[in-house]
């Protein structure tokens, strides 16, 4: 019913405006404007909202941007808690006579009055209905409340606003402000953060209760697969068995001590010899004979292949390089002949090319036994590459220096100094003090409204702050800035000004600079470009302008009507018949032409 009376007072033009001044400020401006307004809300510290008629509050904006005072009208339907809205405070006061009220609980504070209410039925219904029209005295309420003994705030219902508004109220004095709600974040997690924050401020709540009703679904059978296969091999044999732990098998036994890795040795092959070999010792020492002597001739391999590998390496190089030489050459010939002198031929000292020197061939001394191993390839020889001839070198004639060249004078229109402060630090450090959040904590990314809790009128106070710290910053558009978001759009929306209005400060100095007589007739020079008309080039088909004739076939009609336009165009168009022998470029227009069957559609194609 509150809402049916707000809406019919809605229909009298009403306005309401924010300011981010102390209350008594406030009242001064009213005062001394003679404005027939009111104080409808003191929300905060410096943020008051003032109510009254559409054309009184046209009025006082007047005088206080002729003032340089900041404000900003809050888009709202008509000038709530303020003369404007009183004639429902009567219908409401007689539908309230129909309500019972019970005695309170706990002690219930009044907004209108600041003190708590009385617990009496007709106070209660006296009080709700005349303070529709009455101002919200909000910092006031909450001063009554903290010195009533109030140390934990918690905000129920829609936002978080109220949370920062008690933030601001009460600053470092001792308190805890809590919301159940935060704006794009899930209602059920809101709600359990909040009620992990009370159980840490030490307030006792059963939390068996929050999930009291919470029924868990039945699970439904699983009839997967068996555990156990049923096959040939375990039938009869059910686990656990009958006996129980006593009848499962005993694990694997301790090893004994007497339990060793036992050493295992080959014997070589036998090769027969010529004489009998006595036993002896001698297997061993042939097995280490032979495997230096196997390791010196894979290292020998290893030498000359490393060898191969460098000389080649050192080939590509020394070829590389003479090629390098040999175009260096040509250019210079190249350059001298196109210069008109003759090239200047020195002759070329060769380069030296320092031998690769041949590896050494480690002697491998073979032992002599009656067990050889296999035979070891002989190494192949290394092919040294011949060095390339040297290449002539050719001295470039250097051309003739030009004459220096002195630029003619000009006027630069001088460049307009920069803002001497980091504005994201500048912003970051605002946001900080207006809501409360340490620097570090803060993120350019974050949303003013749903992450930080500033609402309109939080955002009124920021960028006033901001105009005190920076009054090097240009002037911006209030009414864009609405539009945005996050504290980096702001920053970026601030910066994007700034530097909008040093360019046109730029430009506007530029304009008076013009270059000397002496420049215009200079090879070199500055020159400030100037827009001139011209006709719309268009978006010609290439072919048409440098093909020479163009042949228009394919429809004689169309063709005379749109030869007359090419023509008026530059392009030199001719219809024809048929397409002349030696024709470059035609435009076939006989896919324009109706059609009455497939027959005549597949002989345009």
């Amino acid at each position: 019913r509150r809402g049916e009376l707000m809406a019919q007072a809605a229909a009298t033009p009403g306005a309401m405006t924010v300011l981010s001044l102390p209350v008594e400020e406030v009242n001064d401006w009213i005062t001394r404007c003679s404005a027939d307004v009111v104080v409808a809300n003191h929300n905060a510290p410096r943020q008051v909202v003032v109510s009254g008629t559409a054309q009184a509050m046209a009025d006082f904006e007047t005088q206080l941007g002729a003032q340089g005072v900041d404000f900003r009208r809050l888009p709202v339907a008509s000038g709530f808690h303020s003369p404007v809205v009183a004639g429902s405070c009567a219908p409401f006061a007689e539908f309230l006579s129909g309500i019972d009220f019970a005695t309170p609980r706990l002690p219930v504070f009044a907004n209108a009055t600041a003190q708590m209410l009385d617990p009496d039925a007709a106070s209660m219904r006296s009080a709700l209905a005349s303070q529709i029209a009455q101002p919200v005295r909000f910092v006031d309420m909450i001063e009554a409340m903290y010195a009533d003994g109030a140390r934990t705030f918690l905000e129920v219902g829609p936002g978080h606003v109220l949370t920062g508004l008690v933030a601001a109220i009460l600053g470092d004095r001792p308190h805890s402000a809590i919301s159940i709600d935060r704006k794009h974040r899930n209602g059920v997690e809101s709600l359990l953060l909040a009620l992990a924050k009370l159980a840490a401020d030490g307030v006792a709540m059963d939390l068996e209760r929050l999930f009291a009703d919470v029924r868990l679904p039945a699970l439904a059978p699983d009839h997967g697969r068996p555990l156990i296969p049923i096959n040939g091999s375990n039938v009869g044999k059910p686990y656990p068995p009958a006996g129980g732990q006593a009848a499962l098998p005993l694990p694997n036994p301790p090893r004994s001590a007497d339990a060793r890795p036992q050493t295992v040795r080959i014997a070589p092959p036998r090769v027969p010899a010529s004489e009998p070999t006595p036993p002896s010792r001698l297997p061993e020492t042939v097995m280490t004979e032979s495997h230096t002597a196997w390791l010196q001739a894979f290292q020998s391999s290893q030498q000359q292949l490393s060898d191969a590998h460098t000389s080649f390496q050192r080939a590509m190089f020394d070829s590389h390089a003479a090629f390098l030489q040999l175009s260096e050459s040509a250019l210079g010939h190249l350059a001298a002949l196109s210069s008109g002198q003759a090239p200047v031929v020195q002759p070329s000292v060769p380069r030296a090319v320092m031998p690769m020197p041949a590896a050494p061939t480690p002697a491998v001394q073979m032992p002599v036994q009656d067990t050889i191993p296999a035979a070891v390839a002989a190494p192949m020889p290394v092919q040294r590459p011949v060095p390339p001839p040297a290449p002539v070198a050719v001295s470039h004639a250097a051309p003739p220096e030009p004459a220096p060249l002195t630029p003619a004078p000009l006027t630069i229109a001088p460049t307009p100094a920069p803002v001497d402060f980091d504005l994201t630090a500048l912003m970051l450090q605002i946001v900080a003090e207006k809501t409360g959040y340490p620097v570090d904590m803060l993120d350019l990314g974050m949303d003013l409204e749903g992450d930080l809790g500033i609402d309109s009128i939080k955002r009124v106070e920021i960028l006033a702050a901001v105009d005190d710290r920076a009054p090097g910053l240009p002037k911006f558009d209030r009414s864009a800035m609405s539009a945005l978001h996050t504290v980096g759009e702001i920053v970026a929306y601030l910066q994007g000004q700034e530097a909008t209005d040093e360019k046109k400060k730029s430009l506007s100095s530029g304009a008076e600079a013009t270059p000397s007589p002496e420049a215009a007739h200079h090879a070199l020079g500055r020159y400030r470009l100037e827009r001139i008309g011209a006709p719309a080039i268009g978006m010609a088909q290439p072919g048409l302008i440098d093909a020479g004739e163009v042949w228009l076939v394919g429809d004689a009609a169309l063709a005379e009507a749109l030869a007359h336009v090419l023509q008026a165009r530059g392009v030199n168009a001719k219809p024809a018949a048929q397409l002349p022998t030696g024709a470059r470029a035609c435009v076939y227009l006989g896919g324009l032409r109706a059609i009455t069957d497939e027959t005549q559609a597949i002989a345009v194609n």
